[in-house]
């Protein structure tokens, strides 16, 4: 029998099944634009209130927060658990009030509205202020004029973790963070920051930096004094990597931190790669990197950018040979030319010792391409065969590197050349070593010159 119901007159929700037992499913109600989770009892539970119980706060307004004690605006969960604000409305003026965490929570704030959705501050605290517990932050602007973004200290255990952030007008973005196992930056945009970015104090385990932009935008003011400053903190690893885009204006410094690696603890390592640091127009004094140099210990600078002349890693040395030297020489028994008289021009990576002897330096294993080039002659004259070989210790003395042997017969002095691609580790030498095939005369070395390189940079 036809029904006289149409589906107008019904309300969708009525007509969807139960839920599988001990499961849920969700439907949009049509008529309010909410969205509900049905249980395996047929009972409907708005998203709003899911949120609730999964600990998700919506924020619509400032009065969805709890209220300002001192100014202070407490959002980590009284009991420590993880608790996450949506922002759902476009922007959320804190006042002069500032938000903190001092429960130790994990918190998650994140916009509704991609990064139009905002917080906005007049105090001069910092807008965030993480004590004992962690951050992440995604989708959303920030602005904070008078004061700083973030403040955060911890014992070590905390997280700090910005991904797709506009920071809007400030004083700093972060200064002085302390304490905490990682702090990581995701495609965030640095704009008007008034006195400077991020600065870091104490130990530390990880510094991301990844994807991210700062500089003028759009008419925009860009960043102040240093981007990035270590000063003297220590991490673990430090990776500042991506298509970082970074418009240095003048009296600006992208990277600044401690000299001769000392913001990297032992067995650690940092690298700066494929970042792009471009003056902005007019500007000739900014800095991209300070203070630290690719040819520190546990840095590596590779693939950047960098307008004013930094220069990326370089792994390159020489060594010459500065007197004719004579080898008291045993019949097909190679040895080096030992003495003083060893000297070099460039030694990046690598200690060029007097006696000839080169040690690799730097802690990254590396492939190196070495070249030894020899004038040698048989002392007092006539024809025998006179080899060269380069030898590495690895640890446990020098071995002969047979697949480098380079000779040469004649009865004046003759250009030999050995050559050979290593792996080199800290610690690993390298020297030209001479061999008289045909006799114990000894062998006069006239010029000797070593170079070597790493393949690949």
């Amino acid at each position: 029998m036809a029904s006289n119901l149409t589906l107008s007159e019904v309300d969708i929700s009525d007509i969807l099944p139960k839920a599988p037992a001990g499961k849920q499913i969700m439907f949009l109600n049509q008529a309010n634009g909410v969205a509900y989770l049905r249980d395996d009892d047929g009972n409907d539970i708005s998203m709003t209130a899911q949120n609730e119980f999964l600990g998700v706060t919506t924020v619509n307004q400032l009065s969805d927060l709890p209220d300002a004690v001192g100014g202070k605006i407490e959002i980590g969960a009284p009991d420590g658990e993880d608790i996450a604000y949506q922002v759902s409305a476009t922007a959320i003026n804190l006042g002069s009030s500032t938000l903190i965490n001092s429960t130790g929570s994990n918190i998650r704030i994140y916009g509704m509205h991609g990064q139009k959705s905002a917080f906005t501050s007049d105090s001069t605290d910092p807008l965030i202020e993480i004590i004992n517990g962690s951050l992440a932050i995604d989708l959303i602007v920030l602005s904070n004029p008078n004061g700083n973004f973030f403040s955060m200290s911890g014992d070590g255990s905390n997280f700090l973790n910005a991904t797709q952030v506009i920071f809007f007008g400030c004083q700093y973005v972060a200064q002085d963070i302390s304490g905490t196992t990682a702090v990581n930056f995701f495609r965030c945009a640095f704009l008007a920051t008034s006195a400077g970015g991020i600065t870091f104090d104490g130990p530390h385990n990880q510094l991301t930096f990844s994807d991210n932009a700062a500089g003028s935008f759009g008419g925009f003011a860009g960043y102040s004094g240093k981007l990035i400053n270590l000063q003297d903190a220590t991490f673990n690893s430090l990776q500042i990597v991506g298509a970082n885009r970074i418009f240095m204006q003048d009296g600006t410094t992208f990277l600044d931190g401690a000299a001769n690696g000392a913001n990297i603890n032992a067995g650690g390592f940092a690298e700066v790669k494929d970042a792009v640091v471009i003056q902005e127009a007019g500007a000739t004094t900014g800095v991209s990197i300070a203070t630290i140099t690719g040819q520190d210990d546990r840095w590596l600078l590779d693939g950047n950018n960098l307008a004013d002349g930094v220069r990326n890693t370089r792994t390159v040395g020489d060594a010459m040979l500065d007197a004719t030297a004579v080898i008291s020489s045993t019949q097909n028994v190679y040895a080096p030319t030992g003495g003083t008289d060893w000297s070099f021009d460039l030694d990046q990576h690598f200690d060029v010792g007097t006696n000839g002897e080169v040690e690799y330096t730097s802690v990254t294993q590396r492939d190196i391409f070495i070249t030894a080039g020899s004038t040698v002659e048989k002392s007092g004259g006539g024809s025998e065969i006179l080899c060269s070989k380069i030898s590495i210790d690895y640890g446990a003395g020098f071995i002969l590197q047979d697949k480098t042997i380079s000779c040469t017969q004649n009865g004046q002095p003759t250009p030999v050349e050995s050559k050979g691609l290593f792996t080199l580790n800290q610690g690993d030498k390298f020297r030209v070593e001479y061999a008289n095939t045909g006799s114990n005369a000894d062998i006069e070395v006239s010029v000797a010159t070593m170079s070597f390189f790493s393949v690949g940079e």
